[in-house]
């Protein structure tokens, strides 16, 4: 599959079309052209809009108020910012979309090509929204042909000859075609002539922008060559594969990373390069481009970190005289970087650096947290490995039968990389070894677990927190650790894991409490160990700790966090300005012991180890230190007694304030039953303006 450049153009000012006298210039309007230029919008629309009314024939004007709509530069109306919070978005985004097309059609009706340009561009986009749809609900005609209808649309507005001398252009009509025999290739009733057709043209257009040194068409024609769309036919493959290296090399040499990965890809496996370099010269000319493509870039190219990882593992084309220890950290190094990009063959094989000690300290608990993040994104060798470790209790993953079972079954789901009798022989091993303990339940568990199975869908890290256990089965946390807003409507998860095992989000109207920030979640296996809590209020300088998992969105916290402080104050804020916590002030206390993100609802401790409070907020944005916040045990209660659910609890007299915390001690006993929240979102995908391509937006 074709992997494309990812972003959006915004060009700078662009002299086609811009040459025509602006009707009725004033110093007022020179000004807003001017405010526009510099992405001084709001002083840019007091001229422009009232121009557009009385004007039809200005078509500068026009364009740029439409572009600023494009950019949601324009206020909303009242009715709009009234709307209900569930229709609002939808109308925001139809009130700018329609808005922007209108002042763009006016323009490009007067031949504006960069009106031209962007109304070809929203069309497309729209067709991109429309395939989409079809990822979610399946290929239905209706869907391909509304997506067909508007490429068509946008092809129409670029078909402007001035339009067509231009790179941007050229370029957006070449990927419109190329994207149009994408379509009818999955159009049933479409002619192959159709599809190849299509391809043809946009190998027409990718070669005009090409020639002109864009490195993106460039890069693109490269591709085409490489799969053989759209070019002539009569070219053998080595051919195809020398003009592909052709291409790729000029848009590498323009500073186009995924060229550079493709090029370096080219000469690693001997394809369309010189016959006379040798295997070690060709290795050589690999890592050169990789290593110019891993690091191009704010991150650099994931790809290519990976494969420049591989080429240091294995001591191909590196410097001869590395060690082999140096040459696993070098190996390490990319494989990091890449893995931090989500790229799961990174994670996975800088998981096995782990657990053989290979350029890193051997770590077996991080090992499998790599595993993990590669077996949720669908990564069958991880997935494996995942259930072994639930399978034996080892690497920091508890020991759990159907957890097992499940990642062995999802790993049997897409057999393609490792022996699919070996896995189904762990299966049947797991399912023999599970009966025992489950008994006549062992079908209902079964047919649970393959139901997740069957719905599964790749995912990655979308929000963590901490949580903990307060009886066998509940685990509480706080609302906003698992929800993006305060009325509940946006879930940050569709699947919660707490130390990696599968809970779910406690069912009834009381198990989630926005207002003092409180949830509880489901665990359906029993545990051993669950908190304390002390019935009696903080005081006002007693010594408390946190226990908890700060910064784990970037996985690298990976063990408990534990800190220390003082109780300052027996309320929490009353400015609900000063922090995104908008709770009631009684339901909290204030203290010194530092906090990130990520300790949020994990408990607070007292010097003897009983949990006095949930971690919550503090107070960011401001040159204010030690100012943390967390929920007292009695607004706890309540919502506990609301859902029914009983504590232990201990009464306590303090007689010494200053007692020591030992930090050690309660971590130890914190751990037990502390945990992180993991709240995984499916991975969906989304139009190609953001992330499959790079259509060109002009701005002026």
């Amino acid at each position: 599959m074709r992997v494309l450049a990812i972003f959006v153009i915004l060009c700078p000012l662009i002299s086609i079309g811009c040459t025509s006298e602006k009707p009725n210039e004033t110093s007022n309007y020179d000004a807003g052209i001017e405010a526009y230029k510099r992405g001084h919008y709001a002083v840019a629309l007091s001229n422009f809009e009232s121009r557009v009314m009385k004007d039809e024939n200005d078509f500068i004007a026009q364009f740029c108020l439409g572009y600023m709509y494009d950019l949601r530069q324009v206020p909303l109306p009242q009715n709009l910012k009234n709307s209900k919070e569930a229709e609002k978005k939808e109308k925001i985004e139809k009130w700018y979309k329609e808005n922007a097309e209108k002042c763009y059609i006016k323009a490009a009706e007067q031949d504006y090509v960069p009106a031209q340009n962007n109304l070809a561009v929203m069309y497309f986009l729209q067709s991109e929204e429309t395939r989409i749809k079809m990822k979610e609900v399946g290929l239905t005609p209706d869907l391909i042909n509304d997506s067909l209808a508007n490429l068509s649309d946008a092809v129409q507005w670029l078909k402007n000859p001035e339009a067509q001398t231009h790179y941007i252009s050229q370029y957006n009509i070449a990927f419109m075609h190329y994207n149009h025999a994408r379509l009818i290739g999955k159009h049933q009733p479409a002619k192959k002539s159709d599809k190849a057709e299509a391809y043809k043209d946009a190998v027409y257009w990718f070669t005009k922008a090409a020639e002109q040194e864009y490195d993106r068409a460039q890069n693109e024609l490269a591709d085409s060559y490489y799969y053989g769309e759209g070019v002539d036919e009569n070219l053998t493959e080595v051919e195809r594969w020398e003009e592909a290296v052709k291409w790729y090399t000029k848009a590498a040499n323009n500073g186009n990373a995924y060229a550079q990965y493709r090029l370096a890809l080219m000469y690693q496996n001997g394809k369309g390069v010189e016959a006379n370099l040798t295997e070690v010269e060709r290795w050589e000319e690999a890592v050169k481009w990789y290593t110019k493509a891993a690091n191009n870039g704010k991150n650099g190219n994931a790809y290519a970190q990976y494969y420049l990882a591989r080429m240091y593992q294995n001591g191909k084309g590196v410097d001869e005289n590395l060690t082999e220890v140096e040459r696993w950290e070098e190996a390490v190094k990319w494989y990091t970087k890449a893995a931090e990009q989500n790229y799961a063959p990174a994670q996975n094989n800088l998981a096995l650096m782990y657990q053989n000690g290979q350029g890193v300290n051997k770590n077996l608990e991080k090992a499998t947290r790599l595993y993990f993040q590669a077996a949720q994104q669908g990564h069958i060798v991880a997935q494996v490995n995942v259930g072994k470790s639930f399978e034996e209790g080892v690497n920091g993953v508890p020991q759990d039968n159907a957890e097992a079972y499940y990642w062995y079954s999802l790993a049997l789901k897409y057999p393609t990389e490792l022996d699919k009798q070996v896995v189904a022989e762990n299966i049947a091993a797991k399912v023999d070894k599970w009966r025992k303990s489950v008994g006549s339940k062992i079908e209902e568990k079964k047919n649970g677990i393959q139901k997740r199975v069957d719905e599964w869908k790749p995912k990655i890290l979308s929000g963590s927190g901490t949580g903990f256990y307060i009886d066998k089965n509940h685990i509480l946390t706080n609302a906003h650790v698992i929800y993006q807003d305060r009325d509940g409507n946006k879930r940050k998860y569709d699947e919660l894991r707490v130390n990696f095992r599968y809970v779910i989000e406690k069912q009834g109207a009381e198990a989630v409490d926005h207002d003092v920030d409180l949830a509880l979640l489901f665990d359906e296996s029993e545990r051993m160990y669950t908190a304390t809590f002390r019935n009696d209020p903080v005081y006002r300088g007693e010594k408390i700790a946190l226990f908890g998992y700060p910064l784990s969105l970037s996985w690298l916290s990976y063990e408990g966090n534990a800190t220390s402080g003082d109780v300052s104050g027996l309320l929490g804020t009353i400015k609900s300005n000063l922090s995104e916590n908008l709770q009631d002030p009684l339901n909290l206390f204030q203290h010194t012991a530092p906090q990130q993100p990520g300790n949020s609802g994990g408990p607070v401790f007292d010097s003897d180890g009983n949990v006095v409070g949930i971690s919550v907020s503090g107070l960011d944005g401001y040159r204010i230190e030690n100012v943390n916040f967390a929920i007292k045990f009695e607004a706890t209660q309540k919502f506990l007694n609301d859902n029914n659910i009983d504590v232990n609890s201990v009464s306590k007299d303090i007689e010494n304030m200053d007692k020591v915390i030992d930090l050690n001690k309660i971590s130890t006993k914190a751990e037990r039953f502390t945990k992180h929240v993991l709240c995984f979102k499916n991975i969906t995908p989304k139009p190609s303006m953001l992330t499959r391509m790079s259509i060109g937006y002009w701005k002026f």
